[in-house]
Order: C-alpha cells, then structure tokens, then sequence
C-alpha cells in the first residue's frame, strides 16, 4: 500500500504547479508530457522505499528529494517531500533540464514551497 500524492498550490485553491508545469514547459513538448503525466502515475503507485531502491526517488537537501526520469533529450525532475505523513508525497516543484543537474535555486524554491505548506498547515482554518 502506497501513500497519497499532492501537489503545492502556490495560492489555496488555484492551479498546483504540475497543472502550471504541463501547460507553460511541456506545451511544446508533446512527447514529454505524456511520458510526464505516465511518470506522475509511477510516482503515486510505486512505494517509497521502492523508488529508493531503485535510484529513483534520491535526497538532494533536507526533506527534499528528486524523483527523475530522462527522455532523449530532456532530464525531468519532480522535487518532492515526503509530508504530512510517511509515505504521503507533497509534489513541491518539477523542473525540466537538458543536462542531470539541479540548480541551487530549484532547490531553495522547493525548500520553500515546503515551508509555505508547512506554516498553512500549521495555522488554523
């Protein structure tokens, strides 16, 4: 059994930032974005534990960790935190590269991202 996955909505209700990641940088990509939205799939169905064993879901810094997948041209990352609860994952930030690398900055985004959801959490309804 798997846990959930969810995605940061930057405002509370508006678009998560896989929505906004599938219609601003995979438009032109076609080919991508199924092979995108079939990842989606694998990281939702596939146990944590799983997914570390098989290099595919690594710890870049803190709570963060990068699930990848590379397309002929393309690497693909889905920044990740395993929040609320062990085996939940909170989608924090994909980022598409055309070489395996992260930049400091997707990482400090995701660091935040993770913060914001933490602090709305946090405070009362």
């Amino acid at each position: 059994m798997t846990g959930s996955l969810t995605f940061f909505e930057a405002t509370p209700g508006g678009r998560n930032v896989i929505e906004k990641f599938i219609k601003r940088d995979l438009k032109r990509l076609p080919f991508l974005r199924d092979q995108f939205v079939d990842q989606l799939k694998v990281l939702e169905r596939t146990p944590i534990p799983t997914l570390r064993a098989t290099g595919r879901l690594e710890h870049v810094e803190g709570e963060i960790l990068s699930f990848r997948f590379q397309n002929k041209d393309h690497w693909v990352r889905i920044l990740v935190a395993c929040w609320p609860r062990d085996g939940d994952i909170v989608a924090l930030l994909p980022v598409i590269k055309k070489q395996n690398k992260l930049d400091r900055g997707d990482i400090d985004l995701a660091q935040e991202n993770l913060r914001l959801l933490k602090a709305r959490a946090a405070s009362p309804p």
